[in-house]
């Protein structure tokens, strides 16, 4: 909490310029196929999977893991579901 205190912030910009000019066509792609899917941006793995695993620490280790990663646009159903994953791979990769 010092580090936070002590440091200022300043906001940014979700996606990048392509990636932007990517949003609304998935945002129209998505809101023509209906039955309540919706796009989510720059979300965690974390957020939309979770490992099952043998032991609770091997559970642990590869939750930790996906939990770093993102997705770059998730389509998901009415329930928050994920049913699609897009990694855009522009000129910023």
């Amino acid at each position: 909490m010092q580090a936070i205190s002590l440091a200022e912030f300043e906001t940014q910009p979700l996606l990048n310029k392509e990636e932007y000019r990517l949003l609304p066509i998935l945002e129209q792609i998505t809101k023509d196929l209906g039955n309540g899917y919706r796009i989510i941006i720059q979300t965690t793995l974390g957020e939309v999977l979770c490992a099952r695993a043998k032991t609770k620490e091997m559970q642990r280790q590869a939750n930790a893991s996906i939990n770093s990663k993102r997705l770059d646009f998730a389509i998901v159903d009415s329930a928050g579901i994920l049913k699609l994953a897009i990694e855009y791979q522009g000129s910023g990769h």
